[in-house]
């Protein structure tokens, strides 16, 4: 694979090593006997442009053809946004080293870009370049051509004004910085290099200043720096090193910022305490911190915090954490009273409303779920006409003090089971032969 040509003078297995494994300019002795499988030679070579692997990003046109868009990861360079542009660039295989270096994240050799990004890209290979130039020449010259080389490298950088026309967003120094000099002596960092083989812990490279240094970059050599702290943990304190671990944290000199912040969070607790209004409010206020603090450290704060009120307010958080499933009590809501529900029975069941005539049977259902067949009686208006009248009613008995809404009495006539009148005939013939004697 090393003698198959593939991106011009790029061969196969530095394609492959170079996209899978983030490894350039292999050396021909250490992979001579090493074999692919199918599937990953056909995700990192025959079959990397597919859109099955989704290495490449593909945007449609108006003539409904695909074309490769710009596929630069997010969060690096230009932003943009939902609609990215054709690529009209791609990167090489310098460029995906030398990003790689500086921002620890792979990039494919050959990925489709657009043009902004490409001249985002190059500075980290122009960076690269110059740090390079400047430690090969360091070694041979003195202090004074350093600054003449480091002059002559900020001039042939890329200007500002060039970074905010081209549209990217460029590093925080485009200029080449100055490799930062060692404090230690040179036994004591050789001593440390060769540790850091023995443990087999990644050496973080040290040629750019920390605070020039990506989010990525400060994050992995804090993992590195907890790694070596555990490593010498156990040589200081083999029987336990996590209590010598656990006493460095705990330093005053480490823990500064932590009280700090605990400092503002208590003083904004004390000042919502202080404007409470009822005890109530304070227990909500409590209940945020109860569980976490303890009460002594509270008052320190809080001198007037009485014990008792802090063992409720911790009984509200335990209650909060179960998803404020409180106990279900059961209630009765009395929302009328039953003297006004007796006089609007007493009115339905009047000669004014129902005929006092049993008329067939009605099935009626208790309390105790028992069905029984009681006489049937008729009414002579419609629900809502006996309402009507009732309030009438109400009026002229001076009763107005009697508060029974509509749906409550509507309710009680749906209850009290009666047949409407249909048909004046054969039901009341006293009535009957009444409205026959006027008619005549």
């Amino acid at each position: 694979m090393f003698e198959k040509p593939f991106l011009g003078s790029l061969t196969q297995a530095h394609v492959i090593l170079a996209r899978g494994a983030g490894i350039f300019h292999p050396s021909v002795n250490d992979f001579e006997d090493k074999c692919v499988c199918q599937n990953h030679f056909e995700e990192l070579l025959s079959k990397w442009n597919s859109r099955d692997f989704k290495h490449i990003i593909w945007r449609k046109n108006k003539d409904q053809t695909r074309k490769t868009a710009c596929s630069f990861p997010e969060g690096y360079g230009i932003n943009h946004g939902t609609q990215r542009p054709l690529s009209e660039r791609v990167v090489t295989y310098e460029e995906s080293e030398a990003f790689l270096k500086e921002c620890h994240l792979l990039i494919h050799v050959d990925l489709p870009i657009c043009r902004k990004h490409k001249d985002y890209i190059n500075q980290y290979v122009q960076n690269n370049e110059n740090i390079t130039k400047s430690d090969s020449s360091s070694s041979n010259a003195n202090s004074q051509s350093q600054q003449k080389d480091d002059t002559e490298k900020s001039d042939s950088s890329p200007s500002a004004a060039d970074s905010e026309s081209s549209g990217f967003v460029p590093i925080k120094n485009p200029t080449p910085s100055k490799k930062p000099q060692s404090v230690l002596p040179k036994e004591i960092s050789e001593a440390i290099d060769t540790f850091f083989d023995v443990a087999g812990i990644e050496r973080a490279s040290t040629n750019i200043p920390f605070d020039e240094l990506k989010v990525d970059t400060k994050r992995k050599k804090v993992q590195i720096f907890e790694k070596v702290m555990n490593i010498f943990a156990k040589y200081m304190a083999p029987d336990n090193p996590n209590a010598l671990l656990n006493l460095f944290q705990k330093n005053p000199q480490v823990q500064t910022k932590i009280s700090k912040q605990v400092d503002h969070l208590m003083t904004d607790v004390k000042d919502q305490y202080l404007t409470a209004e009822n005890d109530s409010e304070r227990r909500e206020i409590l209940a945020q911190i109860s569980n976490s603090i303890p009460l002594k450290t509270v008052q320190e704060y809080i001198p007037n915090l009485t014990r008792y009120l802090y063992s409720r307010a911790r009984k509200e958080a335990v209650r909060r954490k179960t998803k404020f499933k409180a106990l279900s009590k059961k209630r009765i809501v009395i929302r009328y009273r039953k003297a006004d529900v007796l006089l609007f029975i007493e009115f339905i069941t009047g000669p004014l409303v129902t005929i006092h005539l049993p008329y067939g049977t009605k099935k009626t259902k208790l309390s105790s779920g028992l069905k029984i067949n009681i006489p049937n009686t008729v009414r002579k208006y419609r629900d809502h006409e006996i309402i009507l009248m009732f309030r009438q009613y109400l009026k002229e008995i001076n009763r107005e003090d009697v508060k029974l809404s509509y749906s409550t009495m509507k309710r009680i006539l749906k209850a009290c089971v009666a047949s409407r009148r249909i048909s004046l005939q054969c039901v009341d013939y006293y009535l009957a032969n009444g409205y026959e004697v006027c008619l005549h």
